[in-house]
Protein backbone atom coordinates (compact mmCIF):
# COMPACT_ATOMS: atom_id res chain seq x y z
CA UNK A 1 0.00 0.00 0.00
CA UNK A 2 2.47 2.72 1.07
CA UNK A 3 6.26 2.88 1.31
CA UNK A 4 6.85 3.83 5.45
CA UNK A 5 10.57 4.09 4.99
CA UNK A 6 10.20 7.34 5.86
CA UNK A 7 8.16 7.30 8.40
CA UNK A 8 8.85 9.68 11.66
CA UNK A 9 7.66 9.40 15.70
CA UNK A 10 4.61 11.57 14.97
CA UNK A 11 3.28 10.78 11.43
CA UNK A 12 0.16 9.87 10.64
CA UNK A 13 -0.54 6.74 9.19
CA UNK A 14 -3.28 5.76 7.25
CA UNK A 15 -3.99 2.11 8.19
CA UNK A 16 -6.75 -0.16 5.83
CA UNK A 17 -7.89 -3.31 7.17
CA UNK A 18 -9.19 -5.78 4.29
CA UNK A 19 -12.71 -5.19 4.42
CA UNK A 20 -11.39 -1.61 3.18
CA UNK A 21 -12.27 0.65 6.73
CA UNK A 22 -9.14 2.91 7.14
CA UNK A 23 -8.37 4.61 10.14
CA UNK A 24 -5.56 7.06 11.37
CA UNK A 25 -3.41 6.28 13.78
CA UNK A 26 0.50 7.86 15.23
CA UNK A 27 3.50 6.03 14.83
CA UNK A 28 4.56 5.39 18.46
CA UNK A 29 8.34 4.56 17.57
CA UNK A 30 10.51 3.00 15.51
CA UNK A 31 12.31 -0.34 15.56
CA UNK A 32 16.16 -0.22 14.30
CA UNK A 33 15.27 -2.86 11.62
CA UNK A 34 12.98 -0.30 10.21
CA UNK A 35 9.60 -1.69 11.84
CA UNK A 36 6.75 1.26 12.19
CA UNK A 37 5.14 0.97 15.77
CA UNK A 38 1.73 1.91 16.11
CA UNK A 39 -1.07 1.08 18.91
CA UNK A 40 -2.44 -0.45 15.67
CA UNK A 41 -0.30 -2.95 15.30
CA UNK A 42 3.63 -2.83 13.71
CA UNK A 43 4.13 -2.34 10.25
CA UNK A 44 7.09 -3.37 7.80
CA UNK A 45 8.25 -0.31 5.69
CA UNK A 46 6.55 -1.99 2.72
CA UNK A 47 3.23 -1.15 4.91
CA UNK A 48 2.19 -4.50 5.72
CA UNK A 49 1.30 -5.55 9.34
CA UNK A 50 3.67 -7.71 10.73
CA UNK A 51 3.11 -11.08 11.54
CA UNK A 52 -0.30 -11.33 9.58
CA UNK A 53 0.66 -14.16 7.86
CA UNK A 54 0.78 -15.08 4.46
CA UNK A 55 -2.54 -15.14 2.95
CA UNK A 56 -2.86 -12.00 1.36
CA UNK A 57 -6.75 -11.15 2.03
CA UNK A 58 -6.27 -10.29 5.43
CA UNK A 59 -3.33 -8.14 5.60
CA UNK A 60 -4.18 -4.56 6.75
CA UNK A 61 -1.66 -1.94 5.31
CA UNK A 62 -0.12 1.23 5.89
CA UNK A 63 0.71 4.22 4.03
CA UNK A 64 1.41 8.22 5.40
CA UNK A 65 -1.51 9.57 5.46
CA UNK A 66 -2.85 12.17 2.86
CA UNK A 67 -5.47 14.77 3.24
CA UNK A 68 -7.93 13.05 1.50
CA UNK A 69 -7.21 10.07 3.89
CA UNK A 70 -8.39 12.37 6.28
CA UNK A 71 -11.20 14.03 5.04
CA UNK A 72 -12.44 10.25 3.89
CA UNK A 73 -12.32 8.97 7.46
CA UNK A 74 -14.01 12.13 8.89
CA UNK A 75 -17.05 11.07 6.13
CA UNK A 76 -16.85 7.46 7.10
CA UNK A 77 -17.12 8.70 10.88
CA UNK A 78 -19.74 11.14 10.26
CA UNK A 79 -21.89 8.60 8.31
CA UNK A 80 -21.64 6.39 11.18
CA UNK A 81 -22.26 8.31 13.71
CA UNK A 82 -25.36 9.33 11.29
CA UNK A 83 -26.57 6.20 10.88
CA UNK A 84 -26.74 5.16 14.85
CA UNK A 85 -28.26 8.31 15.24
CA UNK A 86 -32.05 6.99 16.93
CA UNK A 87 -33.57 10.17 18.46
CA UNK A 88 -35.44 11.58 15.00
CA UNK A 89 -38.32 12.02 17.47
CA UNK A 90 -36.88 14.44 19.47
CA UNK A 91 -35.93 16.86 16.68
CA UNK A 92 -37.97 20.06 16.10
CA UNK A 93 -39.91 20.20 13.06
CA UNK A 94 -37.69 23.03 11.59
CA UNK A 95 -34.38 20.20 12.37
CA UNK A 96 -36.22 17.98 10.48
CA UNK A 97 -37.40 19.97 7.96
CA UNK A 98 -33.65 20.45 7.28
CA UNK A 99 -33.02 17.03 7.14
CA UNK A 100 -35.08 16.25 4.71
CA UNK A 101 -34.41 19.06 2.26
CA UNK A 102 -30.65 17.72 2.41
CA UNK A 103 -32.48 13.98 1.99
CA UNK A 104 -34.57 15.92 -1.39
CA UNK A 105 -31.97 17.56 -2.77
CA UNK A 106 -29.78 14.45 -2.74
CA UNK A 107 -31.95 11.93 -4.45
CA UNK A 108 -32.91 15.00 -7.16
CA UNK A 109 -29.02 13.91 -8.24
CA UNK A 110 -29.23 10.32 -8.17
CA UNK A 111 -30.17 8.91 -11.77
Amino acid sequence: MGDLSEAKVGDKLYVEDRFGSGRIVVVDSLTPGGLVVTKSGTFTPRGRKYGDGKDLWSHSRARLATEDDFAKVRQANLVGRIVRFRDWDKLTPDELSTVASIVDRREKCQP
